[in-house]
């Protein structure tokens, strides 16, 4: 059996083994961890270093962006420039074309009222003027084909034309055959003037088919056209003349009426006197019977014709009373 003093160095031996192998673990534990973070440090340090790298070739690249961005600034700077003025402009446009397109809305709108109040403003003025060239002197008329007449005074102006007295008696002058300035003046449309034409034309074939019984002429003989030196029957022949008298004094008279109701009516007067009828009403109904009145003159005129071509009565044409 072993010594207590044996068994002590023995267990101090133990121990003493064991605290150095514990310090040979923890030594080498330390040698271990200090390459480990020697290791780690050179790693960071390259990856620090490729970092620094990266950055610089990163700044170089924003240096040169820069420069690049500082280059097209100013152009840019004016593009925007001219886009800002020119999208300022695009919308001055639009709100003056809104303007206009309104304003244009409304003139259309006005057109038809201004051409209405023309119309009657024109109308007023041609009856006025009408009315007021009655009686005018004209001097020697010339008229297109070069004829003249000699002391023309206006005695009528119609939708056809002027109505003449002149020397060697009367005359009908349509509206083309007179010169630019009377045209202007007494302001002539051509559709009333055919219009009217054609109206004389319906009356006068009327009056031919069918003729007031108490007021037409008679029958022509048979025989036609008097010869030469062949005396007519007195009796008819007075008939016929007096026909035409009669004829031109209803015409006369009509023409006195007719325009003092056109003259009462342009200027706005009431009915008349006595009257339930218009000065209006009074003017179109004796232009009708005034042209009704004419056509049977120029008949009446033309059946006297057949009978004594030289009578004094006939010394100016049917068409142009």
């Amino acid at each position: 059996m072993l010594q207590s003093d044996d068994q002590s160095g023995v267990f101090t031996f133990l121990v003493g083994i064991i605290v150095l192998v514990l310090a040979g673990v923890g030594l080498s534990l330390l040698v271990d961890r200090r390459f480990k973070f020697s290791q780690g440090e050179a790693a960071l340090e390259q990856a620090i270093q490729a970092n620094d790298e990266e950055l610089a070739r990163l700044a170089a690249r924003k240096d040169e962006q820069q420069a690049e961005l500082d280059r097209h600034v100013p152009g840019r700077s004016k593009d925007s420039a001219e886009l800002a003025a020119l999208t300022k402009g695009a919308a001055d446009i639009d709100a003056r074309l809104d303007d206009a397109r309104f304003r244009l809305g409304s003139l259309k709108h006005e057109i038809p009222k201004l051409e209405e109040s023309f119309s009657q403003y024109r109308e007023r003025y041609r009856q006025s003027e009408w009315v007021r060239a009655v009686g005018e002197s004209l001097g020697n008329l010339t008229v297109r084909g070069g004829r003249e007449y000699r002391s023309a005074e206006i005695t009528r102006v119609t939708e056809v034309g002027l109505e003449i007295r002149h020397e060697d008696g009367i005359a009908r002058l349509q509206a083309p055959d007179l010169s630019a300035e009377l045209r202007q003046r007494f302001q002539w449309d051509d559709a009333r003037r055919t219009k009217a034409l054609q109206e004389e034309l319906k009356h006068h074939e009327e009056v031919t088919k069918t003729a007031d019984p108490g007021e037409a002429a008679p029958v022509i003989p048979s025989r036609g056209r008097t010869a030469v030196g062949e005396t007519p029957d007195q009796e008819n022949l007075a008939k016929l003349r007096g026909d035409v008298v009669r004829w031109k004094s209803r015409v006369g008279t009509l023409k006195s009426e007719h325009a003092t109701a056109r003259s009462q009516a342009s200027y706005g007067a009431p009915s008349v006197p006595g009257s339930l009828e218009t000065w209006t009403a009074r003017a179109s109904r004796l232009g009708a019977d005034l042209a009704k009145a004419r056509a049977a003159l120029a008949l009446a005129r033309e059946r006297l014709a057949t009978v004594s071509p030289g009578d004094s009565l006939l010394r100016s044409e049917p068409e142009q009373e």
